[in-house]
């Protein structure tokens, strides 16, 4: 495949990555209109409890994705990656990734659309993935097909082979996690484990 006309979104979860790495070329979609209940500002983690879901608070001002603004007066970050340190810590290739991950993460990035852009090209990087990604701002619609990767709701009809997970002897395997998850838990096992998706 070509190109894909995508929206940003917050540690993006195992399957949106893999549709990105389908494509050569990837277009960020920044002039839609911003929905909330989205993974634009959420992503899920495994933790000690089971599912962790951490969401970015933006401000109310802005009406499309390149004009929202993060509440960097919040100390969210902190929380944030102290949730991603409980969860992960232990994991196989924490430290083979975590350096670069944090470098990233602490940047202080005012909009969420550029935050996101970022922490997705920083994982496609890491993953060895070579694309080229473009942005458009004067979008003619909304691209309804990718409406799917980024709706926390409804059920996914894909196939996740199961892999290792930190705390999977508590709660058992749990699928289309952050792809934090994928790998800070199999590293560079990832990318076969992307193109295995049905």
């Amino acid at each position: 495949m070509s190109n894909l006309n995508i929206y940003p979104v917050y540690f993006p979860n195992i399957f949106y990555i893999s549709e990105l790495v389908k494509h050569k070329e990837l277009t960020w979609n920044l002039n839609s209109f911003y929905k909330k209940k989205t993974y634009r500002n959420r992503t899920f983690l495994y933790g000690p409890n089971g599912i962790i879901r951490l969401s970015i608070p933006v401000k109310k001002n802005g009406k499309t994705d390149n004009e929202k603004y993060i509440c960097n007066d919040q100390k969210w970050r902190l929380r944030h990656w102290k949730t991603i340190l409980n969860c992960y810590s232990s994991s196989p290739f924490f430290d083979f990734y975590y350096s670069d991950i944090k470098e990233i993460f602490f940047k202080d990035y005012k909009l969420l659309s550029h935050f996101n852009i970022a922490i997705t090209e920083k994982i496609i990087s890491l993953l060895n993935y070579k694309l080229d990604f473009k942005k458009k701002f004067n979008m003619s619609g909304v691209f309804t097909d990718n409406e799917k990767l980024i709706q926390t709701k409804g059920k996914n009809e894909k196939k996740f082979p199961k892999y290792p997970q930190v705390f999977e002897y508590k709660y058992g395997f749990i699928k289309n996690l952050s792809i934090l998850d994928l790998i800070f838990n199999i590293g560079p096992e990832s990318n076969n484990y992307l193109n295995s998706i049905q």
